[in-house]
């Protein structure tokens, strides 16, 4: 449910219209800078990218690592909450 359908705009319908009215105003103001920004960061995915099995292996091999790693300093934090708190 949308913020204007909730009180205390259900009392003022102008008031709901004229903030329909900018919001759709802001929007279409920044719809060129959105729509540049969206297809500069998509236009490398655009072409099929070659990746050769080595290079798959490698960056398999990378992800897995960083997960781990990611995964432990995660466990480290949770602990020292824990601790924090009067936890684990």
């Amino acid at each position: 449910m949308l913020l204007i359908h909730k009180e205390p705009f259900t009392f003022h319908p102008r008031t709901t219209e004229r903030l329909i009215e900018l919001s759709h105003a802001v929007l279409w103001d920044r719809i060129g800078t959105t729509s540049g920004s969206v297809e500069y960061r998509i236009k490398p995915y655009k072409y099929e990218v070659e990746v050769n099995d080595g290079d798959w292996e490698r960056g398999h091999i990378q992800v897995i690592d960083l997960f781990e790693k990611e995964s432990k300093m995660c466990e480290s934090k949770l602990l020292d909450d824990g601790k924090k708190v009067g936890g684990v």
